[in-house]
């Protein structure tokens, strides 16, 4: 008799599959056939899941860079400030 699977057990598998892991190493975790999850794959729930997650993933990674961005344009409008009073200072 083929095991019942749960809603959490594919959010899971998809969890663990955008994480880098395997349908194999996914199935010996979770107990399942690789075949299954390879089947859990196709499902819209899978689908759409994966769709937020990447979501997620893009929305953080444009923020650390733009919080990186930022600091580096400060940095350098602080080393201009800077650099444009030492040569007032070099200049008097």
């Amino acid at each position: 008799m083929p095991k019942k699977v749960s809603t959490k057990q594919v959010l899971m598998a998809c969890q663990m599959s955008f994480e880098g892991k395997g349908n194999r190493e996914i199935a010996s975790e979770l107990g399942f056939t690789e075949a299954t999850v390879s089947n859990w794959r196709k499902l819209e729930l899978w689908q759409e899941f994966e769709a937020e997650l990447i979501k997620a993933y893009k929305e953080q990674l444009y923020n650390a860079i733009s919080s990186i961005l930022d600091t580096l344009s400060f940095r350098s409008i602080k080393n201009r400030q800077l650099h444009l009073s030492d040569r007032r200072f070099i200049v008097h």
